[in-house]
């Protein structure tokens, strides 16, 4: 099971054992609890800047040997770390935004690069096909105009994915 550490001052530590004490639940039950229902209840507080602003924060988490391997052959085809992949599964699990992985951003770059040159051969085509030089007919034309449009969005949405998949956690990351 995952494991949390935190360190309270004494006041709210006693005020905490209190309160399980008349919940007749141990500290870790309470807590867990306390943890359930707050994020049952206010699951956007996740994602809210205001609430993440500042140093991030550590978690020490136990894994069964099973997992721990998973999450080693994980970083390792992606070109990662294990707590890289862990943090991208949390991410993208409670935040709803997933973080590529580089050998991901880079494929995707790759796909960016090659459709541009298709881009490029559909913008000759069309070139010639208004002066002149290129005779098709009506429905060739409106396929290699549509296709041309098609390519220049997929261009664009891919450059969208790899700028946010990887900028949007630049500031939290390269800080800790």
């Amino acid at each position: 099971m995952p494991r949390i550490e935190t360190t309270l001052d004494a006041e709210t530590e006693l005020a905490f054992r209190a309160l399980a004490k008349r919940a007749c639940l141990t500290r870790t039950s309470l807590l867990r609890r306390m943890i359930k229902k707050m994020l049952q209840h206010n699951p956007v507080a996740l994602d809210d800047p205001e609430l993440s602003a500042g140093r991030s924060k550590r978690i020490n988490v136990h894994v069964s040997p099973a997992l721990y391997s998973a999450l080693s052959s994980a970083a390792s085809e992606n070109g990662s770390s294990r707590p890289g992949v862990a943090l991208a599964v949390l991410r993208a699990r409670f935040l709803g935004k997933p973080t590529l992985f580089p050998n991901e951003t880079e494929a995707l770059a790759r796909t960016a690069f090659e459709l541009s040159k298709v881009g490029t051969n559909l913008n000759q085509l069309v070139r010639q096909m208004h002066q002149g030089k290129l005779e098709l007919d009506p429905v060739s034309e409106v396929v290699l105009s549509e296709t041309l449009l098609i390519v220049s969005e997929l261009r664009k949405q891919i450059s969208h994915l790899i700028e946010s998949a990887t900028y949007r956690w630049r500031d939290t990351e390269e800080s800790a």
